[in-house]
């Protein structure tokens, strides 16, 4: 005998209501309780949480591209002089990795609504959607830090 709502299992219990969630009752009518445990398939939190935090890739990798190509040349790198494709080292494997990520962004903004509605919707937690609405807030100040960088000089030079 389990719970309709939790699936908490409630064999031997003197109240007829669930400890778990407080749905109540009766052991004489089966309509009341589950026979067997539903396992319901439901999305972890961590899921949507690194899909949040993944507009921070292209960020850091911009930034690093900057720093290598900083450090190959000896001084900082300038737009319209320097081109990360034609300097030496590492610089190129750190531009090709930042472009890869910002176009991996077209593929993240709908992955990453579609995994904010379906936990939402799955979570396990009774305050999911305060979650959801927190998660959106990480995306956005994500999302912002990537345009702040892409409009400094150091996004001038990158996008040369």
């Amino acid at each position: 005998m389990y719970c309709l709502k939790c699936g908490y299992n409630l064999f031997g219990l003197p109240r007829h209501v669930c400890p778990e969630c407080g749905n109540a009752f009766n052991p004489d009518d089966d309509s009341t309780y589950q026979v067997s445990i539903k396992r319901r398939k439901y999305i972890p939190f961590w899921m949507p949480c690194v899909l949040a935090f993944y507009p921070l890739l292209p960020s850091v990798l911009v930034y690093a591209t900057w720093l290598v190509a900083g450090y190959h040349l000896g001084r900082e790198p300038k737009a319209m002089a320097d081109d990360p494709n034609q300097l030496g080292g590492m610089v190129p494997i750190f531009y090709w990795a930042a472009v890869l990520s910002q176009i991996g962004l077209i593929i993240w903004a709908p992955l990453a609504l579609v995994s904010y509605a379906t936990y939402g919707l799955r979570g396990r937690e009774d305050n999911r959607w305060i979650r959801v609405l927190m998660l959106l807030l990480v995306a956005a100040v994500t999302i912002g830090v990537l345009l702040s960088l892409i409009w400094s000089r150091i996004g001038y030079w990158f996008l040369d």
